[in-house]
């Protein structure tokens, strides 16, 4: 929408009233221009996402009727729909570690709790031996693999099982 020399009055109106009038219509104008021209930068200079560049360099100059045409279906661009079909295998689980050889020489390293937590806190009594945590460590000596076997006794009361288990 262009304002041609032609359209402004040749003399500036006397009546309020017709000032008003063509003081709105100007205003009107003004506003519906910087929307345009912000419309028009943000689909040139926008994000990516956001931009709007004619492939054919004709259209990209000429911008009569580009919002008219904007809004307006493209025949067949929308329409075509594909199906994807594809497979994929799904990753292993676990970590991936091997166990130690059972025929590798072990070191055994007992790592007992103090004799103090051998004891209930609440009714004295000794606590019983219900089972051992092992932890394997591969270890290399020159010429010689060996495995590290550190073995924590555990301890629990078996009249207060509320107590927890001392290692």
């Amino acid at each position: 929408m262009q304002t041609k020399a032609s359209d402004f009055p040749s003399e500036l109106p006397c009546d309020l009233d017709e000032s008003n009038r063509l003081l709105t219509k100007l205003y009107d104008e003004n506003q519906h221009l910087k929307q345009e021209l912000s419309q028009l930068k943000r689909m040139i200079f926008g994000q990516k996402r956001e931009r709007f560049v004619p492939a054919v360099p004709e259209e990209q100059m000429n911008l009569e009727g580009l919002f008219e045409t904007a809004g307006a279906k493209i025949p067949g661009f929308a329409e075509t729909k594909e199906q994807i079909a594809y497979e994929r295998r799904k990753p292993k689980k676990g970590h991936g570690r091997k166990p130690i050889p059972d025929d590798l020489h072990r070191e055994k390293h007992i790592i007992d709790v103090p004799e103090s937590e051998k004891v209930c806190s609440c009714c004295n009594t000794p606590k019983k031996h219900i089972g051992d945590e092992i932890t394997e460590e591969l270890e290399y000596k020159p010429a010689v693999f060996f495995a590290n076997q550190y073995i924590r006794p555990k301890y629990a009361c078996p009249k207060c099982p509320d107590n927890g288990i001392a290692t």
